[in-house]
């Protein structure tokens, strides 16, 4: 598996980033919205495929979430998306949304949250 924290990486030997591999977080569903562009990724498990699609969409700005076409060997059409709608059934599709536009949002509102209470708290003192 992938380790869980930094200090772990290096005896792994995993990539620079550590983080956990990209997963599809809906599977046997599509999720509507608009193509940034479509790309291919070859792998021979679920896992392989998965992150690679959504390494692609990581490294596209614009990409929002990412569908994939069902398989869990060869190559498979990765499809990188923005402005997400409607999820339908459809047992040949599996994706996610870009985990790093949650996780930097929720940094942010954490970080706001911190520096507001930490300037209300100085201002009532010298108040």
């Amino acid at each position: 598996g992938v380790p869980n924290n930094p200090q772990d990486c290096a005896s792994a030997g995993c990539k620079p980033i550590c983080k956990q591999a990209c997963r599809a977080s809906f599977v046997g569903n599509d999720l509507a919205g608009t193509d940034v562009r479509m790309t291919q990724v070859s792998g021979s498990s679920n896992d392989t495929l998965d992150d690679a699609c959504c390494q692609d969409c990581n490294r596209e700005p614009t990409c929002e979430f990412w569908v994939r076409e069902a398989g869990s060997d060869g190559s498979k059409y990765c499809w990188l998306k923005l402005g997400a709608t409607t999820y339908s059934t459809n047992s040949l599709r599996r994706g996610a949304l870009k985990a790093t536009t949650t996780t930097t949002s929720t940094q942010t509102a954490t970080m706001t949250a911190t520096m507001t209470s930490t300037s209300l708290s100085r201002t009532s003192t010298t108040l």
